[in-house]
């Protein structure tokens, strides 16, 4: 039993086969994504950051999980 089954099942009520992956990144802070947020800034209380390496893994991370998940999804960007 993985952490997200864990995490889907104690905290979101989810009793179900379901994929979930999750991984957490240590470190990296909200919008992490989000290229426009470097350097990174507190808007309103809350560390917004771009983090290149974990951006980076979790858009393969995601292309794999899809085309794993979803029916004609490229598994790289084009």
């Amino acid at each position: 039993m993985n952490s997200a089954f864990v995490f889907a099942r104690l905290y979101l009520g989810i009793d179900s086969d379901w994929a979930i992956d999750l991984t957490v990144y240590p470190g990296v802070h909200h919008a992490f994504d989000v290229a426009q947020l470097k350097p990174g800034r507190d808007p309103d209380g809350r560390w917004l950051e771009y983090d290149e390496p974990a951006a980076r893994d979790a858009e393969k991370k995601t292309r794999a999980f899809l085309a794993d998940h979803l029916v004609s999804m490229p598994a790289a960007p084009r």
